[in-house]
């Protein structure tokens, strides 16, 4: 029922390969690597050609430096996507997407949670996890990467965007757009708990495609969930830009190359002017002026 899409560059580790055996709680399910070693596809081309290779219904794009902490996870997909209503299943994402962002988590409106493991010391299994049975589902905009669940009809509308976007960055948050924008929901399953063994990598190809992320969604952007108010997402806008910008702790401090800080700084200065420009001029505008 479910087909497995790995893009690497590697074999895969005989742990992985075990851990989704053991946990995925169905025996009708496949995995498709599709080879980037040769660097001749980018993400999103690897995944069209497992979502074209893909025998099952139910398709499941994962990276391959988790480990499933949750049993019977297969099942739950299944579940859930007896909702026809849903396009996209994350384990964590936000609630929101703004016109600007170094990544959405920087985003204050977060849903879902995972094990982050750096060290690969013990476990810390966050409190927000919930363990049920049946899928607990949440409301988002956007889901990480790392694990993405989508049936596979869907993909007679939508498809991972080869023509945008190079590299490996924002196949995860352009997917969830195509698919809001063809009318589905993106959503968290709050009960399938992931444990992640490495960081992101924010290489220059991330801020060029975050850029044209924004330049491709710019006319549906901000966008949120229906339990989030606009007023809520006007707060954050101003501490959002600030901590773009901030010199210690910004997203342009979080590159030691000063080519791919230049880049961030030129892509995200764009954005800010887009957004603020006209606002300027508008009050301006509208100032109130006598004649003497």
């Amino acid at each position: 029922m479910i087909s497995i899409i790995i893009c690497t560059n590697t074999k895969l580790n005989n742990v992985f390969i075990k851990n989704i055996d053991e946990t995925i709680g169905t025996r009708d399910y496949e995995i498709i690597t599709i080879d980037t070693s040769q660097k001749k596809h980018s993400i999103h081309e690897a995944y069209n050609i497992g979502t074209e290779k893909a025998q099952y219904p139910f398709l499941c794009f994962l990276h391959n430096d988790i480990i499933f902490r949750t049993s019977n996870w297969g099942n739950l997909i299944i579940e859930a996507f007896k909702d026809k209503k849903i396009g996209v299943l994350g384990v964590i994402g936000a609630k929101t997407t703004m016109e600007y962002s170094w990544g959405w988590w920087e985003n204050p409106f977060h849903e879902g949670c995972i094990i982050q493991n750096y060290s690969h010391n013990a476990l810390n299994i966050p409190n927000k996890y919930i363990e049920e049975t049946t899928p607990i589902l949440k409301d988002v905009v956007v889901v990480d990467g790392m694990f993405l669940a989508l049936p596979k009809t869907i993909f007679k509308h939508i498809s991972f965007d080869t023509k945008t976007y190079k590299g490996f960055h924002l196949y995860d948050s352009d997917i969830c757009m195509q698919a809001i924008e063809k009318g589905y929901n993106v959503k968290v399953v709050k009960n399938i708990l992931i444990e992640h063994y490495s960081y992101g990598n924010p290489d220059k190809y991330f801020s060029e495609n975050m850029y044209k992320f924004y330049q491709k969604w710019k006319h549906k952007l901000p966008i949120y969930s229906k339990d989030i108010q606009e007023t809520e997402i006007l707060q954050q806008r101003d501490i959002a830009i600030k901590h773009l910008f901030d010199s210690k702790s910004g997203a342009y401090n979080k590159s030691k190359n000063i080519e791919i800080n230049k880049t961030i700084q030129k892509n995200h200065l764009t954005i800010q002017l887009s957004i603020y420009l006209p606002k300027i001029i508008r009050k301006i505008l509208l100032r109130p002026f006598s004649l003497s």
